[in-house]
């Protein structure tokens, strides 16, 4: 979940909250001291915090997909770009080193996910094994899952498609994969084929 990590954003978050009810928006970084506020409709204003003075801008034009892909490979060939395993190690080297890069861009996030970053909290060991357990998961936990692998576990887990049948499209999970003590789990998720398929509604 969302919350402020430099000075910049902490005092553009304090100028908001004074003008705006945040629970019905996004808060979304761009840069060290520029956020974009989005809206439950998908509308969207920059903020910036410029000489202590918080002020409304247009919002600015950021590196396509492809040029901040090869911005990163361009860091990575020339060895100053470090291993960063963990979102928060990742939030350090960002707010701390001048980039083109969005925060989402250094996070290396699909759109879905980053504003389920933003809005939700990380989840712990136990909780994502809670969540594995269960026959059918929500979207929000699938999200969550996902998540957590990305979150420096991607060398001791295996998440991935296994199958559609009749029930609904199902997923595999394996934790401490490539370890003796693995465990595998099987799950569908509550997605909108499955409401479908057990005519139930589906609610996005």
């Amino acid at each position: 979940m969302y919350k402020p990590f430099t000075v910049e954003l902490f005092k553009i978050q304090r100028e908001l909250s004074e003008q705006f009810d945040l629970a019905h928006f996004i808060q979304m970084p761009l840069s060290r001291d520029t956020i974009i506020l989005q809206d439950e409709c998908g509308e969207k204003i920059a903020f910036t915090c410029q000489n202590n003075i918080v002020m409304q801008v247009p919002i600015p034009s950021t590196l396509s997909k492809e040029e901040s892909t090869a911005y990163i490979k361009c860091l990575r060939q020339t060895k100053k770009l470090p291993n960063l395993r963990t979102f928060q190690e990742v939030t350090r080297w960002w707010a701390s080193n001048p980039t083109p890069l969005t925060y989402q861009q250094a996070l290396g996030l699909p759109d879905d996910l980053y504003i389920h970053y933003l809005t939700h909290r990380l989840l712990d060991d136990e909780e994502i094994l809670r969540i594995v357990g269960q026959e059918v998961i929500t979207e929000d936990e699938y999200k969550d899952l996902r998540l957590w692998c990305r979150n420096g576990n991607f060398c001791r887990s295996y998440l991935g498609a296994y199958g559609v049948d009749g029930t609904g499209d199902s997923y595999k999970f394996i934790w401490n994969y490539g370890r003796p003590d693995a465990i595998t789990f099987v799950f569908y998720i509550k997605n909108e084929y499955y409401c479908f398929m057990h005519g139930i509604p589906y609610h996005n």
